[in-house]
């Protein structure tokens, strides 16, 4: 936005705003993170804003402080750093939607942007002249890694200080000495993490290219500063977080605060995590400020060699506390599940955990008019939801009002909580399905288990348990009396069953050599209709000689009784004019309850598929005559959408399928979700446009419903009370060990829910909720998303697809980045051979605005991507310029990485002479797949081949790669013409490497793991991340974020559960230093080429000889 629009006081201003007020009236506390102090001035960040204020003499401890704004962007502003004398505060902002570096008066008044980056830019300290801001960035990494740059007060082309990954870093009082650790995880939520990304502390001389390590300690070293001549950091060495001192070379270790959590006090504020610590930058203060269970507190630390003195700050906001407020937010933009009436005229939302009906009108000409939309919960701090109707005036509901989820029952029209029907649930809940007779309510829940509830007696009884997971597809029959259901079997296989309710019998289905589901009886009573994977017609790879069945999912029909006939048209022409028997149709209207029989013996022998073509099928509904079908597009990886939609994606065709015709029809495209009616005469169907009534007479529709907006009250605070306990809750239930690591999981409820009252928007929240499920101490726990603050829209910086790097004045192109000849990704904007645009060329203007480094070019191209920009370039400083027309993109981050990769292809092909190869593997999924065939096969040939997975993202695809590199050829094939084929095919017979770092991580982890365990070859340079508990993230909140549950753990026989919170140490340790970095040398890369050549020296490949040929 304008600066002209931010509504920034002067602190001045802001001291006469308040100054009819008491000055003993306080504001309310709030969450505080990233303080700044310089004397008595404070600037912290909270609420998405900073914040400033001024402490007394005494430091505060003793006089409560009120803090002003002193940000109120559309954005979110954070990481303030002071200049020495506390006049000027740096910090990031997104003012512009972009996060970059801002700088401005502590006494108010406008900012000054620093840098114009699609990039995030972060400040970390003023250099020690006070002359420039050091900012990290990974504008340039080929990987995403953040790398120290230096901006000046006055703006222009930022520095790189070149010496590679830098997160964290703070300067020595002369300039000349540097504190840093290449990687931080001070937002991890990970408590006593032991990994491969532990960050350790390194000093250095960067003038002199002179680094050396620190720490060199499993625990996480970070947050170093220079105080009064040592190094103070914060460290969990000792167990919890603590502040410690040494000298400049390491010497004279000292533990200087000793915070400890008690699970018997665990609301005592010496238990939380020291976050955010930072030293005053006042010349000779000796203090560090810090942020502890969402309060402020100094460490006077005296010489650094003594215990500190804690001086906690009683800091409160002048605040309005918006977020918190009460306000109406429309249902529509989180709605998280619907349902229908069973007569078809009440369409029930669910969202923001209540629930709301939408009251259908008759059709008019091209529409369904909407009546009233009620909210008929107001539950602020519960959450309904999986409502389900049991007549027309009431329902079903899971709830968890009384801290559990249980299930109750709703009058539409009364008011008031919800009846429980249950109160001795403790796992958590998932499906529910009414019985068409309103009688019986069958629900499943997290242990595998199906229940089956009688209403009018309360009986609930346990009917069926699945060991391999969650039984989630369910449906009772016309009279309510049978119970069909899909039992997940172990090796993602599944089974249909069908649950007699009056007999308690339950008949199996399937017979387990085929993948059954969505089993639905069909309206008439006489068949079970079932989605079956059958459709074996294998697709072979172009590239690799694999296969892949493509949509296999068939439409099945088993008849009921042995005597009904299977729903086909040729075997009803053979029928003609026969007497009908028990097998004929009766009408749904007269189906008496125990009308509904079933033969069980053989049933799988009586099923038919129906003549519907096979596809991606995940809905099937019975309507008369046949049955509604939702088929879903073959999606690649790399077009994936995850976590799915709670409602699905909008990219389904529903068709409805005729069982006398044998046809089906379209009736519905770019549907996420479709709901019937009990009498199946109307579908409502959800999509891309909202909702729209299908009439099933006639296949009418969809008709649009006008629904434009579904207003709703939010109680924020309350929202986010009952957000933290489910947050807790699901871990609980979910997490991987069900001794959930140790630790006392009700004590730690307690611990976080103390304090909530300091939150004041959903961002804090998930800061909170990433504390609490961080002392599980495990990977995999992230927390994202929800009614976070908006954020300002993005503003594009064109990218010209080059690094800009400041030569004296001048400003010079390097690293021009072009595509490589094995990509498919177009070159960039100079990348042009015809462009003749060279390395070290100037450039001097940039659409007639003459460019030197005090004008940052980037803010030349604010806006520019994609349009057409004139360069002015020129070889010499006093050249003739030459204009050339580009056009920027608004992302060069891919190019980057390309470029990288094919450098480390180019330096092994030219090390070995060719007979190596080498690959990048970026992550175990789609992008990851996709890396390894563009360059696994066409240098399958080689001699040996590198294998690099450094900054590998994970994801779940290793095992495929793995049995790829695994392969061994145990014979050939010859045509008369050309050379021998390996059989199998496309397999590496030489040795292999992997190269690995400590970015490595998850199924990155596992992968080089796993590369060991089969002796494949040697793991070459630092050890992974360590965390391989996987994740499936599916369990929204009620404003749609996410937590995460670590679920999925990998063990091995030998060596257990250990991978976790370890990683996978290398066979052969290489690092790769700030000082590699500043001479632009891969001491990993040259090791795993220099492994590989040894290796063929001493183990030269067996080359296969031909025998003759017969009769030679």
């Amino acid at each position: 936005m304008p600066f002209t629009s931010l509504k920034i006081l002067s602190l001045s201003a802001m001291v006469g705003l308040v100054s009819s007020l008491d000055s003993n009236a306080m504001g309310v506390d709030g969450w505080y993170e990233q303080p700044a102090l310089c004397g008595d001035t404070l600037v912290f960040a909270s609420e998405g804003d900073l914040w400033i204020a001024t402490l007394p003499d005494d430091g505060g401890e003793s006089s409560p402080v009120n803090a002003h704004r002193l940000t109120s962007g559309s954005g979110v502003e954070s990481n303030p750093v002071l200049n020495a004398d506390g006049s000027m505060v740096a910090y990031s902002a997104s003012y512009d939607g972009n996060v970059d570096v801002y700088l401005m008066p502590t006494g108010g008044g406008a900012p000054t942007r620093l840098t114009h980056h699609p990039g995030r830019d972060v400040p970390v300290c003023f250099s020690a002249n006070g002359r420039r801001v050091a900012f990290r960035s990974a504008r340039s990494a080929p990987q995403g890694n953040p790398t120290l740059y230096t901006v000046s007060l006055g703006g222009g082309l930022p520095k790189s200080a070149g010496f590679g990954p830098c997160s964290l870093a703070n300067f020595s009082s002369t300039g000349k000495q540097i504190v840093f650790t290449p990687w931080s995880n001070e937002t991890s939520n990970w408590k006593g993490y032991r990994g491969g990304t532990a960050p350790d502390l390194w000093i250095g001389v960067p003038e002199a290219g002179d680094f050396r390590r620190l720490t060199d300690d499993p625990a996480n070293d970070l947050f170093p500063m220079f105080v009064n001549g040592r190094i103070v950091f914060l460290s969990d060495r000792a167990g919890e977080p603590n502040l410690f001192s040494m000298r400049a070379d390491g010497s004279e270790l000292r533990q200087v605060t000793s915070f400890e959590a008690d699970s018997k006090m665990p609301t005592a504020i010496e238990g939380y995590e020291l976050r955010w610590p930072s030293p005053d930058r006042r010349r000779g203060a000796g203090r560090v400020i810090f942020s502890q269970g969402g309060g402020l507190a100094i460490a006077d630390l005296g010489d650094g060699r003594n215990p500190a003195m804690i001086n906690r700050l009683e800091v409160s906001l002048v605040s309005d506390r918006a977020r918190a407020r009460v306000r109406t937010a429309d249902a529509l933009d989180d709605l998280t599940d619907f349902s229908v009436s069973p007569d078809g005229r009440t369409i029930l939302l669910e969202s923001r955990g209540d629930l709301l009906t939408v009251a259908l009108q008759d059709p008019e000409e091209e529409s369904i008019p909407t009546g009233v939309v009620r909210q008929i919960t107001e539950s602020a701090g519960d959450r309904e939801r999986s409502a389900a109707f049991l007549d027309d005036e009431e329902i079903v509901l899971v709830t968890d009002r009384d801290g559990e989820q249980q299930l109750g029952r709703l009058q539409l029209g009364a008011s008031g909580s919800p009846y429980l029907l249950t109160d001795d649930r403790v796992d958590w809940l998932l499906e529910v399905v009414v019985a068409p007779d309103g009688q019986r309510v069958a629900i499943s829940d997290r242990t595998g288990r199906l229940h089956l509830l009688e209403l009018s007696t309360g009986s609930l009884k346990t009917i069926d348990r699945s060991e391999a997971g969650e039984i989630t597809d369910i449906a009772f029959s016309g009279d309510s009396m049978w119970l069909a259901f899909a039992r997940p079997m172990p090796d993602a296989w599944s089974s249909v069953a069908i649950h007699a309710v009056r007999t308690g019998r339950t008949i199996e289905v399937s017979n387990g050599l085929t993948r059954d589901g969505a089993p639905r009886f069909s309206r008439d009573g006489r068949y079970l209709f079932f989605l079956s994977d059958r459709e074996f017609d294998p697709t072979l790879g172009t590239m690799d000689f694999e296969h892949v069945f493509l949509r296999p999912t068939q439409v099945w029909a088993a008849p009921l009784l042995i005597a009904t006939p299977p729903p086909l048209p040729e075997v009803e022409d053979l029928r003609s004019g026969e007497d009908e028997d028990s097998a004929e149709e009766v009408d749904d209207d007269e189906l008496e309850i125990d009308r509904l029989r079933i033969d069980a013996d053989d049933l799988i022998e009586r099923a038919v598929r129906l003549g519907l073509p096979a596809g991606n099928y995940d809905e099937l509904l019975p309507v008369d005559g046949g049955f509604l079908v939702l088929d879903r597009p073959t999606e690649t990886l790399l077009s994936e959408v995850w976590p799915a939609p709670p409602l699905g994606a909008a990219n389904g065709t529903l068709h409805h399928f005729d069982l006398d015709s044998a046809k089906a029809t379209v009736v519905a495209e770019e549907v996420s979700a479709v709901r019937i009616t009990r009498d199946a005469s109307r579908a409502v169907v959800h999509g891309e446009d909202g909702f729209g009534v299908l009439e099933i007479d006639g296949l009418v529709g969809p008709i649009p419903v006008e629904l434009d907006s579904a207003p709703m009250l939010v109680d924020a605070p309350a929202e986010w009370a009952q957000i933290l306990d489910e947050a807790w809750r699901l871990q609980r239930d979910f997490f991987w060990n069900p001794a959930l690591n140790g630790i006392d999981w009700d004590s730690i409820r307690i611990k976080y829910q103390d304090l909530l009252p300091r939150i004041g928007n959903r961002a804090e929240l998930n800061q909170l909720i990433g504390a609490m499920i961080a002392e599980l101490g495990t990977s995999h726990t992230y927390v994202w998303g929800g009614d976070v603050r908006l954020e300002s829209d993005p503003v594009d910086v064109g990218m010209i697809g080059a690094d800009l790097v400041p030569d004296g004045p001048r400003v010079r192109l390097r690293n021009i980045l072009r595509s490589p000849t094995w990509s498919d990704v177009p070159t960039g904007p100079l990348g042009g051979v015809w462009q003749g645009v060279g390395e070290n060329d100037i450039l001097r203007s940039i659409d007639g605005t003459p460019v030197t480094v005090n004008v940052n070019p980037y803010g030349l191209l604010q806006n520019k991507a994609g349009d057409v920009v004139e360069l002015g370039l020129s070889t010499e400083p006093g050249g003739t310029i030459r204009l050339l027309k580009v056009r920027p993109t608004d992302d060069e981050s891919e190019l980057r990485y390309l470029a990288w990769v094919e450098e480390n292809r180019a330096a092994v092909e030219k090390a070995s002479e060719g007979r190596l190869g080498y690959l990048h593997i970026p992550d175990m999924d789609g992008v990851g797949l996709s890396m390894f065939g563009r360059l696994f096969n066409p240098q399958v040939g080689k001699d040996g081949m590198l294998i690099d997975v450094r900054g590998n993202d994970g994801g779940f695809v290793s095992q495929m790669i793995i049995g790829r590199l695994a392969r061994k050829p145990w014979a050939y094939s010859q045509a008369r013409h050309g050379t021998a084929e390996s059989y199998p095919a496309r397999v590496m017979a030489g040795p292999r490497a992997v190269l690995i770092d400590q970015f490595a991580g998850s199924d990155g982890d596992i992968f080089p793991e796993s590369f060991r365990m089969l002796k494949i070859g040697p793991l070459i340079g630092t050890r992974t991340w360590g965390g391989v508990v996987g994740i499936r993230a599916d369990k929204p909140t009620v404003d749609g974020g996410i937590t995460t549950q670590p679920e999925y753990a990998w063990w091995e026989p030998a060596r257990g559960w250990s991978l976790e919170n370890s990683g996978v140490a290398p066979d052969i340790k290489v690092e790769l230093t700030p000082t590699n970095w500043l001479d632009g040398v891969d001491p990993q890369l040259d090791r795993g080429i220099q492994w590989l050549l040894e290796d063929l020296k001493k183990n030269p490949i067996p080359r296969p000889t031909q025998p003759p040929y017969p009769g030679d």
